[in-house]
């Protein structure tokens, strides 16, 4: 399963977002297919994907299309926002993994 935030549902399901950073290692794999939730005891997902690729970056070095790829429209706007979904510091650069999917039809 993976989680997200409520205001990323529609451009996942619109294509728009097809990947996401995390903090932790994701507990998923490159060819699996998973859930996608807004919270972890929603009884129901709003989309399955497929992993396509996992990989490690530091925040900093996120590129303009992936700012695009992550359904956001500045690299400024996106490094605040991930700063505040974890409660960072202004000043830090944590290395993330990136984890690329795209969705697959519901069963």
């Amino acid at each position: 399963m993976l989680l997200f935030k409520k205001r990323f549902v529609k451009p996942i399901l619109e294509g728009k977002k097809w990947q996401t950073r995390r903090l932790k290692k994701p507990n998923v794999k490159v060819g699996g297919i998973y859930q996608c939730k807004t919270s972890r005891f929603s009884p129901h997902a709003f989309a399955k994907v497929k992993v396509t690729n996992i990989r490690k970056q530091r925040l900093s070095e996120i590129t303009e299309s992936e700012v695009k790829a992550e359904g956001m429209e500045s690299k400024e706007e996106f490094i605040k926002l991930f700063k505040e979904i974890y409660n960072l510091s202004a000043e830090s650069d944590p290395e993330v993994w990136v984890i690329e999917f795209h969705t697959v039809d519901q069963d």
